[in-house]
């Protein structure tokens, strides 16, 4: 039905005033927004640039298992 009338599920059961689909795309970028707004990531960001490169390398590799454990 959602496809059907171009509206959103989340409105069809009451759980939004907006009709309106969210894209996954305008999802992802809400949840990372959210996520970057933290005070202890923002702190984390800056001390990311001046990083070394293998610690840049070591905390991609942990990404890496944090996103595989997850599924």
């Amino acid at each position: 039905m959602a496809n059907l009338y171009s509206v959103s599920v989340e409105w069809l059961m009451g759980r939004t005033d907006n009709p309106t689909p969210i894209s996954q795309a305008e999802k992802e970028e809400a949840a990372f927004q959210a996520f970057a707004n933290t005070p202890e990531l923002q702190e984390f960001y800056k001390e990311l640039p001046v990083s070394d490169e293998d610690a840049v390398k070591r905390l991609r590799d942990i990404w890496e298992i944090i996103k595989h454990e997850k599924k």
